[in-house]
């Protein structure tokens, strides 16, 4: 009896570090996907892990939807219709995304070098008012934005990932959605390609 509880005790003194050392891992796991601006929401899971577009997320084809959504200084609300003959840049973007902060920066530069020939449009996504205002002064982007509280555009666009960012033509049919962070020449060369398409 007393062998085996020795035997018992020493096995559980074995397989304590193990259990600690994948707590920890856990734990820095969880921290670094934070980090890296995954959300987890009880209806919607929105990451920023761009390796693979996930299923259902490219909506090429079809029409921007016209329902209308929350200005984002509070000025009453706003439509994608509001835009009628112009192309359209929507980019998806939150506080808790790294790769959306680092992103709209050039999304800013891209939109004023095209003067007013793209509307750009950027979607905040379930989040905290304050963080994603917070970050909007921090970027200091000036083009239009809207909220998008419990993620129905997204969800109807199928957005999954952040950032994402849908390009349409003037008539609003949608090009393109592109999953992950782009930079000022990625930018330049779609819109170029979306003017062209106009």
């Amino acid at each position: 009896m007393r062998a085996s509880r020795s035997r018992l005790l020493a096995a559980t003194a074995a397989a304590l570090p193990v259990a600690l050392l994948a707590a920890v891992g856990t734990a820095f796991a969880v921290d670094r996907m934070v980090d890296d601006g995954l959300k987890v929401d009880a209806e919607l899971r929105f990451t920023t892990d761009d390796t693979e577009p996930p299923a259902g997320s490219d909506a090429a084809g079809s029409y921007l939807p016209h329902e209308a959504w929350k200005r984002f200084d509070g000025g009453g609300s706003a439509s994608l219709a509001d835009y009628a003959g112009h192309p359209i840049v929507l980019n998806f973007f939150a506080s808790y995304c790294v790769p959306c902060a680092r992103e709209m920066p050039a999304l800013q530069r891209v939109a004023d070098e095209l003067d007013g020939r793209v509307a750009v449009v950027g979607m905040n996504l379930v989040d905290e008012e304050d963080a994603a205002k917070a970050l909007v002064e921090e970027t200091g982007v000036t083009y239009d934005l809207g909220r998008d509280p419990h993620g129905d555009l997204a969800q109807e666009l199928g957005v999954v990932n952040l950032p994402t960012t849908v390009f349409a033509t003037a008539d609003h049919r949608i090009v393109e959605v592109h999953t992950g962070a782009l930079d000022e020449a990625q930018l330049r060369k779609k819109m170029k390609r979306l003017l062209a398409a106009a």
